[in-house]
């Protein structure tokens, strides 16, 4: 389940960290192949949005059985032991180590809930 309007971006521009699907394009020897948002990729995030001044960082959850994802909204005060959770949490491609079927499918930063609604949620 894809729901993003932006749709795929390119792994080697990480300058706004915002990543609204749960796999990017990456080029390689001139063609274009698939790769997974990482838990690098997360950390990135979190990092970029202490740097610029956010105030949330948005991610969105898809679990087997459930019709929709599930959207979690971190307050900046808690992005260090958010981020130490999510990397205890999830394994390198962002898949829950120890509920299969969960993972964190896209995030992003903003300044407002309905900033990051709208992004990850259309």
């Amino acid at each position: 389940m894809v729901l993003s309007k932006i749709g795929h971006l390119d792994i080697t521009e990480l300058g706004n960290m915002r990543y609204s699907s749960k796999e990017t394009n990456k080029e390689k020897k001139g063609e274009k192949e698939m790769a997974s948002l990482t838990i690098e990729y997360l950390s990135n995030t979190f990092e970029r949005a202490k740097e610029l001044d956010y105030r949330f960082v948005g991610i969105l959850i898809e679990k087997d059985g459930f019709e929709m994802p599930e959207v979690i909204i971190n307050q900046v005060e808690n992005f260090d032991s958010i981020l130490a959770y999510y990397e205890k949490t999830y394994n390198e491609n962002l898949n829950h180590k120890y509920a299969e079927g969960k993972r964190i499918s896209a995030f992003t930063f903003g300044n407002s809930f309905s900033e990051i609604q709208e992004y990850l949620l259309g």
